[in-house]
């Protein structure tokens, strides 16, 4: 019996395709075109020129090829790119140049990198694509951007000129112009001063030695001092002074210390009691009058004792004299001479103050 069949599992169940040319290979093959999955969306984000990122909306339908397979199809869905799509950019470096005249006759100039220029080219959302351009600075207002060291001082560096970043130019500025001064380091003069102590709470110093040095200019108009050297004048033990009740000698090393009173030194407690007097035409202040003094004097043997000198006391007696003096009144009579002078009398008064004993005073008067 004549072999028909196909053992091909799901083909044809008749050999005719290749016996006799009458059916095809194709038959019950989906026809070109013929949707066989989807929609399915397949949105994702995208990123535009400059990185920015979109969720886009796709999906994709999967045709039949009519030859047994498929062809996927996506589809965009949307009409134009969004807005805020950068499609192109570029960058410029914005470049600002200086030229200052500068004190001294010199010159500061340079060119600055001070940003860089950028460009978009940016979708709107309903097709239509607008260029925006904007500066990115790569300074801060006021912020130095070049300046020629000179030197330093102490530590710390000097300039002769410096220009600064002006926002609202922008433009480059002169900062500051140091050439009309001697550059750092450029000697000036030399000088002096003591080494002094003072003594807190007291209206004591001693200066002890002195420090020469040397003046260099600073670059900014003023100087400052160096190569100093300093030399003592004042021995170890010298006696400065005395302080509160306490005696201080040098050490030797500028500093002081304490020690017993010098030999010869000497004090006294003097008291005294005393009282004012006035004029007594007009009541204005006129002295002091001291009617009662005592006291005693010491000496320092230099062992921290002190000696008794002497001792004294004294006290006016009721009676002695304070002061004296003389007054005049005038009393007009009513008519005046060729000149305009009142006609009268001018009397003379004398006076004098007494000690009364008890600390105050009594005045006598006489009149001519």
């Amino acid at each position: 019996m004549p072999f028909k069949g196909d053992l091909r599992l799901g083909g044809p169940h008749d050999n005719e395709a290749n016996l006799n040319g009458t059916s095809s290979d194709f038959d019950g093959v989906p026809e070109v075109g013929t949707i066989l999955s989807g929609p399915t969306d397949t949105s994702r984000y995208e990123q535009d020129y400059v990185g920015n990122s979109f969720y886009m909306p796709y999906s994709t339908t999967v045709y039949a090829d009519g030859n047994g397979g498929q062809n996927p199809v996506e589809t965009w869905g949307l009409q134009y790119l969004p807005a805020g799509w950068v499609t192109s950019h570029y960058n410029v470096p914005s470049t600002l140049s200086y030229n200052f005249y500068l004190s001294n006759g010199t010159v500061a100039s340079g060119n600055v990198t001070a940003g860089t220029f950028h460009s978009y080219n940016i979708e709107d959302g309903t097709g239509i694509n607008y260029v925006s351009e904007y500066v990115s600075y790569n300074y801060v207002d006021g912020q130095t951007v070049d300046q020629q060291l000179d030197g330093y001082v102490n530590g710390n560096p000097v300039y002769r000129w410096s220009v600064y970043f002006n926002l609202s130019g922008p433009s480059i500025e002169l900062a500051y112009d140091n050439t009309p001064y001697p550059p750092v380091g450029t000697y000036i003069d030399s000088g002096s001063y003591n080494l002094e102590m003072t003594f807190s709470s007291c209206n004591l110093s001693h200066a002890y030695g002195y420090v020469t040095y040397d003046n260099y200019s600073d670059g900014q108009g003023s100087s400052y001092g160096a190569n100093e050297y300093s030399y003592e004048t004042t021995s170890a033990g010298t006696y400065l002074g005395e302080c509160n009740g306490e005696f201080f000698f040098y050490n030797g090393s500028g500093t002081a210390q304490t020690g017993c009173a010098p030999y010869g030194y000497s004090y006294s407690d003097d008291s005294s009691s005393n009282l004012d007097w006035y004029y007594p035409q007009d009541g204005s202040y006129g002295g002091q009058f001291t009617y009662s003094s005592s006291g005693c004097s010491y000496v320092a043997d230099g062992n921290c004792n002190f000696n008794t000198q002497n001792c004294w006391s004294w006290n006016a007696t009721s009676g002695d004299q304070i002061a004296n003096g003389q007054y005049s009144t005038f009393v007009g009579d009513g008519t005046y001479d060729e000149w305009g002078n009142e006609n009268g009398y001018t009397y003379y008064t004398n006076w004098t103050h007494y000690y009364d004993g008890n600390g105050g005073y009594t005045t006598y008067t006489y009149t001519s």
